[in-house]
């Protein structure tokens, strides 16, 4: 049988067609509406296509129509859409026909896009339109009913909103009329308003271009959410960045009183003091930045005959957060804490964080030590750990120790660092040789004078920071290592190795400056070579950048597969529990080995804390990020119309992307705003090519740049070329060939597209 569906169209007929009615094919959104109508029942695909033949009949019938041909062809997309539902888990076949799968969960988080948005549930992504959001907002968790699904991808609208992500936004004053203030809510994709009813005219009230802190009362006013106001700023003020970042990435508030909480060493059972070993006899300090408050790793070391002995102590965290307490379920849902600027969000109360778990000098701390001794080649011969006990000598910064190191002293702290450093520099090297990547990427820092934010400027490193990274990598290693031998689960830090396309980009990348890599060695050890080669160069940080873009993210998993980027088998995060909860759950995973009781966790419990952890490491990642844009934007502001030397950094479909010499702060040309050329974007050779006069803008170039505007709200700088010449309209181009050789492109160009 063939059926299809008539439907009226309110249009102007198209050209070839009578005023009579035309036909519209039957789409598997209309099979999928029907197939929703059925509930929970079972049917059949025969079921379906009567349903369908009988609305065309009565449509035919009310409307007078004489009646179409049938489509073979809407009988076969009825199958495919049955199909499609069942391969997507949507629809079970049984006995009696098919049904909606009752476990199927369509709750999940929205993710909002320019174009189109996401629903992640447990069994798949739902793809929604814009228009299906209603008023639901990015990070929501919503319920979503199924509208359609095509080629296997389901599509759907948000029924309703389970649980809001957030209530409070920042916003910017866009208009005022006579009775109401209207708000652009900011850091959202897509554009979104509210308003408030205005007030009597005031002199506090708040003026167009101003920021504030807005919550949305759940009400509308002609047709736009309601928002009441919580706090104001003035349009120049920096104050509120970091209160932007964390309503932004919706960061967790302040800590509440845990009644768990133990706030005393006093505190803990006799039992427990009586496990640990006394370690305050033996040197040992702490070397953080100068304005770290927490201090959860503390170093020694001594000399025995032609052994080496590393004391590395951790904060024992676990001692105070018991597991499944209040306190540790609340560090689970932060999963690290959060560091802006010279503000931070803590994984943990500050009577913790800073105090009790801090490893303060001259002061009694617990930690959970490692022991680990070594052949004075670097290798390592045996590792003991143990709960301890240690009184650091003293508080020392990167700084201090770095003088030390260049101008030792006859104190004993003086030879420990001194020690310390000579024999981690061994094992740096020892490690650079199996496999290691050693970027050379420029740290930066915020800078701030009595509380406000002044600069931005590139970090020292100092020898003290080589010093602390080796110690601490040394004792991941260890742990890890030891954990995978016992065969107890636990959570390691894992790094996969390069893809195979990755790496082959990579490799046309750095051909494009003369570099090839040795494929007769280690792919570690030929990128370690490639960085080396182009070490003194000014586009070193570039090269480093791009092989860092290259690799796989690192993540947490419950299964022990080792770090490409260190070159190591074996890897964990045990050194810092006070700001990771991995770290939290790596300690209690040895703890049961020092103990000799059962393992704390599945590998299934392992797999769910790692991936949470990954994601919010993840945030924390981005909310860094945002602050370090806007206080880029901050500096950037002052300097619009300023010349600037800088390095390519980047190059994308929309721009160029230029990092300052003078600094760390990067900004894009946007190639629409240039006007000398048609420019040919060629993103496997990192590199835009003007197609009439053949200039080429390659990663790594020096060019000098105008500072053309910066955008605190959208957190974008913009430059232009100090000089153009001409007035060519830009064009973007689009090439499709894989050739890699521009002058063979034939493609029309595409106007440039704005900045996404």
């Amino acid at each position: 049988m063939q059926h299809e569906i008539l439907v009226k169209t309110t249009a102007a007929p198209a050209r070839g067609f009578t005023k009579k009615e035309f036909i519209m094919p039957l789409s598997s959104k209309k099979i999928t509406e029907v197939i929703n109508s059925l509930g929970e029942n079972s049917f059949s695909a025969d079921e379906v296509i009567r349903i369908l033949s009988d609305a065309k009949k009565k449509n035919t019938a009310k409307k007078k129509t004489s009646s179409a041909t049938r489509s073979a062809k809407d009988i076969q997309l009825i199958h495919h859409t049955i199909a499609d539902l069942r391969k997507a888990g949507y629809l079970d076949k049984g006995k009696k026909g098919f049904s909606r799968n009752a476990g199927y969960a369509l709750e999940g988080k929205l993710k909002i896009a320019k174009s189109s948005s996401t629903v992640t549930t447990r069994e798949a992504v739902i793809q929604l339109k814009n228009e299906d959001l209603g008023s639901a907002k990015e990070g929501d968790t919503v319920l979503v009913e199924i509208i359609d699904c095509r080629k296997g991808t389901l599509f759907g609208r948000v029924d309703r909103v389970v649980v809001k992500n957030r209530e409070l936004f920042f916003a910017v004053v866009t208009t005022k009329s006579t009775g109401l203030i209207f708000y652009r809510l900011i850091d959202l994709p897509g554009e979104h308003f509210a308003c408030i009813q205005r007030q009597a005219e005031d002199e506090t009230e708040q003026r167009t271009g101003d920021y504030a802190t807005v919550k949305l009362t759940g009400r509308s006013i002609q047709g736009k959410p309601e928002c009441a106001l919580v706090e104001r700023f003035a349009s120049d003020s920096g104050e509120f960045d970091v209160d932007r970042v964390i309503l932004k990435h919706s960061l967790p508030g302040p800590h509440k009183n845990y009644p768990d909480l133990i706030t005393d060493i006093a505190s803990l059972p006799s039992s427990e003091m009586a496990k640990r070993k006394d370690y305050r006899k033996i040197t040992t300090v702490t070397i953080d930045g100068e304005y770290a408050k927490d201090f959860d790793d503390a170093v020694g070391c001594r000399k025995d005959g032609s052994r080496f002995i590393l004391y590395v102590h951790i904060a024992d965290v676990s001692a105070f957060v018991a597991k499944d307490s209040t306190l540790d379920r609340e560090a689970a849902r932060r999963g690290t804490s959060y560091y802006l600027g010279n503000r931070v969000v803590p994984m943990l109360p500050e009577i913790l964080s800073n105090t009790l778990c801090s490893l303060r000098p001259n002061e009694d701390r617990l930690t959970l030590s490692a022991e680990l001794t070594y052949d004075k080649e670097g290798n390592l011969t045996a590792s003991y750990f143990t709960r301890g006990i240690i009184r650091s000598a003293k508080r020392m910064t990167y700084k201090s120790a770095h003088e030390l190191i260049e101008n030792p002293d006859d104190s004993e702290i003086s030879n420990m660092i001194n020690q310390l450093y000579s024999f981690m520099q061994v094992l740096k090297k020892k490690r650079l040789g199996r496999g290691r990547v050693d970027l050379s990427m420029q740290d930066f820092e915020l800078q701030f004078e009595d509380g406000l934010f002044s600069n931005i400027v590139n970090a020292t490193r100092y020898k003290s920071h080589s010093l602390v990274e080796e110690a601490m990598l040394s004792a991941n290693e260890a742990v890890s290592k030891y954990l995978r031998e016992k065969g107890v689960p636990s959570l390691y830090r894992v790094h996969e190795p390069m893809s195979m396309e990755s790496l082959t980009k990579l490799m046309a990348f750095l051909e494009t400056f003369g570099i090839k890599l040795d494929k007769r060695k280690e792919l570690g050890v030929a990128l370690q070579n490639a960085i080396e080669e182009v070490s003194d160069k000014p586009f070193s940080h570039v090269v480093s950048f791009v092989i860092l873009r290259s690799m796989m993210q690192a993540f947490y998993g419950e299964r022990p597969m080792g770090h490409f980027g260190l070159g190591f088998k074996d890897y964990t995060h045990f050194t810092s529990p006070i700001r990771r909860y991995p770290d939290l759950i790596v300690h209690r995973c040895l703890k049961s080995i020092i103990d000799g009781t059962e393992a704390p966790f599945t590998n299934e419990e392992l797999s769910g804390i790692g991936l949470e952890s990954s994601r919010l490491e993840r945030i924390a990642q981005k909310a860094e990020r945002d602050l370090f844009k806007l206080k880029c934007c901050r500096i950037m502001a002052d300097r619009v119309g300023e010349i600037c030397e800088g390095i390519i950094s980047g190059v994308a479909k929309f721009g160029i992307y230029v990092t300052l010499k003078d600094s760390p702060i990067e900004g894009m040309i946007p190639l629409r705003t240039v006007t000398d050329d048609y420019y040919i974007v060629i993103e496997d050779e990192f590199c835009a090519v003007g197609r009439r006069n053949g200039r080429r803008f390659t990663i790594g170039d020096a060019i000098t740049v105008k500072v053309l505007r910066s955008d605190v709200i959208a957190m974008q700088i913009d430059f232009e070329f100090a000089e153009q010449k001409g007035s060519i309209p830009h064009y973007e181009m689009q090439p499709k060939r894989k050739t890699g050789k521009e002058k063979k492109h034939r493609d029309r160009p595409v106007r440039g597209r704005k900045r996404k």
